[in-house]
């Protein structure tokens, strides 16, 4: 299997799109049945040795050799290093590891009553929104879990006036904080 990404013509840049094409097929883009526009062209990627990886790395190009004949471009990586990876930001943390570094970080002298506070807070108008803060409460209050998706957290994000990024990052400190205390 081979495979091709789009490159601008005039940059000579990568524009993301990938596919994985069998020996022997032209690669097109299979929602609009046709080759690139006139700006673009089809790249194989012709991939050289690659270094060892360490635990939190990924491969990046160092430089690229193009040959432009033909209708599809031959693009070359001679050489790769080893980069950190971006931090992911996890799914889930510990809840009184999220609450320590909250106080530690001085955002909050006790996130416990800060947040249970924030929850009583919260609109009881309608029955969902009643509903919807008795779950919060029990929660907050039973879970040692909390997951990034979880709808109190966008409510901690706003107590503490942080914003989406923010709390990602909060969620990368506690899991990374997390993972050093059990290993």
């Amino acid at each position: 299997m081979n495979i091709f990404r789009e490159y601008n013509r005039t940059t000579k840049k990568p524009e993301g799109r990938e596919k994985k094409i069998f020996p022997g097929q032209l690669p097109i883009d299979h929602e609009t049945r046709k080759q690139p526009d006139a700006n673009h062209v089809w790249a194989e990627i012709v991939v050289a040795d690659l270094p060892e990886l360490g635990e939190n790395q990924k491969h990046s190009p160092l430089d690229d050799t193009i040959d432009e004949s033909g209708s599809i471009w031959v693009v070359t990586t001679n050489r790769y290093e080893a980069v950190d990876r971006e931090p992911e930001v996890p799914a889930t943390v510990s809840k009184y590891i999220l609450e320590t570094v909250l106080e530690e970080t001085g955002l909050v002298a006790d996130a416990d009553l800060a947040i249970r506070n924030a929850i009583d807070r919260l609109p009881e108008d309608t029955p969902e929104a009643a509903l919807n803060k008795k779950l919060a409460k029990r929660g907050w209050a039973t879970e040692s879990k909390i997951e990034r998706s979880n709808g109190l957290v966008p409510l901690i994000g706003q107590l503490l006036n942080l914003t989406s990024e923010q709390v990602d990052q909060l969620f990368i400190e506690v899991g990374a904080l997390g993972r050093r205390l059990s290993g």
